[in-house]
């Protein structure tokens, strides 16, 4: 009786997975932790975008722009941003190769804003609206694939 109920109780722990790690298909607790500060990465560059987007796409309402205060404080915040796009997401922590796909999108997506950064220290330094309105639109280009590694992390919860 005794042997029975031993033998019991190691089918109970080996269909339970022997005291196992986390499944293979399971995020560890680095994976999950790397895929929220992506995430919202993700939301603040795309918020930070449509901040950057200016009402009134002409080159001398870009040009009012930069010399509204207001208006200029937003725009170098979002810009700055932009410029550590890259450091922004290396800081989310060590890349788990689960959300290898989800790294490439984002850097896809950091080109874009990088070159806008560069586009908005132009057009601040020559006061030109239509570098500023370039600048916007360089960014807008960085959505596709943020939008993109957005989906795939919500698929990978």
């Amino acid at each position: 009786m005794k042997r029975l109920a031993i033998a019991i109780c190691m089918v109970a722990v080996g269909a339970s997975g022997c005291g196992s790690s986390t499944p293979a298909n399971q995020p560890t607790g680095a994976d999950r932790t790397w895929r929220a500060n992506a995430a919202i990465i993700v939301r603040q560059l795309q918020g930070e975008i449509a901040d950057a987007q200016l009402p009134d796409a002409t080159p001398a309402a870009a040009r009012a722009a930069l010399h509204d205060e207001s208006q200029l404080y937003g725009l170098v915040v979002s810009y700055s941003d932009f410029g550590g796009c890259r450091e922004m997401v290396a800081a989310a922590g060590p890349l788990p190769r689960s959300a290898e796909h989800v790294a490439r999108l984002l850097v896809a997506g950091c080109r874009h804003l990088e070159r806008s950064s560069t586009l908005f220290t132009r057009a601040v330094k020559q006061n030109s609206g239509a570098a500023l309105l370039a600048a916007g639109r360089e960014s807008g280009r960085a959505l596709p694939a943020l939008v993109r590694a957005g989906a795939a992390l919500e698929a990978g919860r």
